[in-house]
């Protein structure tokens, strides 16, 4: 099953702001930075009232284009939830506008735990599918 990937917007596409585009020169490729949401089913806990817990993390990304920085972003989520149940076939991603140089690709800037009792697929559906 190929996961469902939703590119919430390009920086191309807004009207420019200050600094609209930044460019790094790596291996004399232009890399733009990218923040990528993934979402990972993490292990049940026995005191909650939820059946599942979800964390949603956004990551930031030097890469060449959109497919990239999702690719990239894929990868280290499974290596981050791998004691984890999983990760949901899910990933956002955003084209800065400012320039960012992250310490490190995939240097993770947001992460916030839900509790819910939705399964993965509705989960995804009620929180992040904005084109339903």
């Amino acid at each position: 099953m190929q996961p469902r990937r939703m590119l919430v917007t390009d920086a191309a596409t807004q009207p420019p702001r200050q600094s609209s585009v930044w460019l790094i020169m790596t291996l004399g490729r232009r890399m733009k930075t990218f923040a990528v949401r993934c979402i990972i089913e993490l292990q049940g806990d026995s005191r909650l009232l939820k059946l599942h817990r979800y964390e949603e993390r956004i990551t930031l990304w030097a890469a060449s284009d959109f497919d990239s920085a999702i690719k990239m972003a894929e990868v280290e989520a499974k290596e981050y939830g791998k004691e984890e149940v999983g990760v949901l076939d899910f990933a956002q991603a955003f084209k800065l506008y400012d320039t960012v140089i992250p310490e490190k690709n995939g240097a993770e800037i947001f992460s916030l735990i839900h509790e819910s009792d939705l399964e993965p697929n509705d989960f995804i559906d009620r929180h992040f599918e904005t084109e339903k």
